[in-house]
């Protein structure tokens, strides 16, 4: 099945999905990252902030999957994983620059 570019509709889930699935990992390695360095010394929500971003790397793995399990009219599903990987990704470089400047 084909686009409108005529890329094979599965092709971008076939991207999105492990990379989706890597970055939840990403997000979950550094929250562990931040309480340890933290120790309770002081209080930061950045931990919070990468747990909700997780949920969108998350979300577009599953949304990506579902999109190559389908049969037909994935399209849909296929956009809203790119949407919810590049929410994530925005968030997530924001999260990075307030965490190296100590914003938060």
């Amino acid at each position: 099945m084909e686009d409108n570019d005529g890329i094979a509709s599965s092709a971008i889930s076939a991207h999105v999905l492990p990379t989706s699935a890597t970055m939840v990992g990403v997000c979950m390695t550094v929250i562990g990252i931040v309480k340890i360095v933290e120790g309770g010394h002081r209080e930061t929500h950045i931990d919070e902030a990468l747990a909700i971003d997780s949920l969108f790397f998350l979300f577009s793995a599953i949304f990506s999957y579902l999109s190559i399990r389908t049969p037909k009219n994935t399209a849909w599903l296929e956009s809203l994983a790119d949407t919810m990987f590049m929410v994530g990704l925005g968030l997530m470089s924001i999260i990075g620059i307030v965490f190296a400047f100590e914003l938060a």
